[in-house]
């Protein structure tokens, strides 16, 4: 009975993971763990603690306490042999250390995941990682190797046509490089790509691909809307997208400046810096 209890405790608290009722999912998953390791029942021990450690990260920004939970979760998994959620928390430990701006670890687990994904052959996956991996070289002006993993995820998808929306998530990287080097146009191009793409499936749109095209706009046309451009940085604020809302900010001030806009300028930095 407790088992089956503890079971159903992790539907429960995965469903409001998804629902991004984070604060009564860690309850929730805390409970199912205790039952778990209580009963001895260690394979399912490693999707809670990833479940845990998002809600961490996204609810509280607490990353001290995500990177407990997903350690734990790292540490059963290999246990375990569970190697679908060994590259899963693998990547999300990545993403941490690439929020915190430490790339070089951010790296490290980012290619155990990838391999790993390798391993198991789940190309979706992969897919994912490696444009985490261009999107972390494109920070560290790593251009080159960026392009590599670009090429190789178009690679995967001419072998793969039945990866659903992962298309998406490409278009969001070229939107996100080509600005970064400068080539505001294509980036515009592939932004509204992804968003087209999204109000195709009917998906709700990333927030990544509606800052890079704004701000392609914004270059191109010169034109700017601070309260519009304004609302869009505290919507992704409000979605815990922290890192993203400080390049927001960041890039918006950047622009504001070089219109010599300071007061706003300074508001989007102030924005950024909370």
């Amino acid at each position: 009975y407790r088992l089956y209890y503890g079971r159903l405790l992790v539907l429960y608290g995965i469903s409001l993971v998804r629902a991004k009722h984070h604060a009564g999912s860690i309850e929730t998953l805390k409970e199912a763990a205790a039952i778990f390791e209580d009963l001895k029942e260690y394979k399912y021990l490693p999707q809670v603690y990833n479940g845990v450690g998002t809600c961490y990260t996204e609810l509280y920004n607490d990353y001290v306490k995500a990177k407990e939970y997903y350690e734990k979760g790292i540490s059963i998994s290999l246990k375990i042999n569970n190697q679908r959620y060994a590259q899963i928390i693998y990547n999300n430990i990545a993403e941490i250390y690439r929020e915190q701006d430490e790339y070089s670890k951010a790296l490290e687990y980012y290619k155990q995941s990838a391999e790993v994904a390798k391993v198991i052959q789940r190309k979706y996956s992969e897919m994912l990682v490696e444009l985490n991996m261009a999107l972390l070289r494109t920070a560290m002006e790593d251009y080159y190797n960026a392009i590599s993993s670009l090429n190789y995820c178009n690679a995967i998808i001419s072998e793969n046509k039945d990866l659903g929306d992962i298309s998406r998530y490409l278009f969001e990287f070229e939107a996100e490089y080509y600005y970064r080097v400068g080539y505001f146009e294509l980036s515009k191009c592939y932004a509204q790509k992804s968003v087209d793409m999204c109000t195709t499936w009917g998906i709700p749109v990333s927030k990544d691909s509606l800052l890079f095209r704004r701000l392609s706009e914004n270059r191109l046309t010169g034109e700017l809307d601070y309260r519009r451009d304004m609302e869009l940085c505290v919507d992704i604020f409000h979605d815990n997208l922290f890192k993203l809302g400080r390049v927001a900010c960041l890039q918006l001030a950047e622009i504001y400046l070089e219109k010599g806009r300071l007061e706003d300028a300074r508001e989007f930095l102030s924005l950024g810096l909370k």
